[in-house]
């Protein structure tokens, strides 16, 4: 899975236009009571990270509005991870 993000954000980052990527959040309910929909939800999580963590800007969006949780330019502290 890792590979397949790195493989994305490879061929993302060679794309000269503008890029908008849509990822369902799919973490905010109740845990799955079945394997195969809890792996589903951890996979869609951890690709949301790596997609984000390479992102200029993320918004995160509910009921039609927008909140941006990462600006242009940010750095995140070394320390944190």
């Amino acid at each position: 899975m890792k590979q397949e993000c790195a493989a994305v954000t490879e061929a993302l980052n060679e794309f000269s236009g503008t890029v908008v990527m849509v990822i369902n959040e799919v973490g905010l309910g109740i845990v799955p009571d079945n394997p195969l929909a809890r792996l589903f939800r951890d996979c869609s999580g951890r690709c949301a990270q790596f997609f984000a963590a390479a992102a200029d800007e993320v918004y995160f969006c509910t009921c039609g509005i927008p909140l941006k949780i990462k600006p242009s330019g940010f750095l995140p502290d070394q320390n944190t991870k």
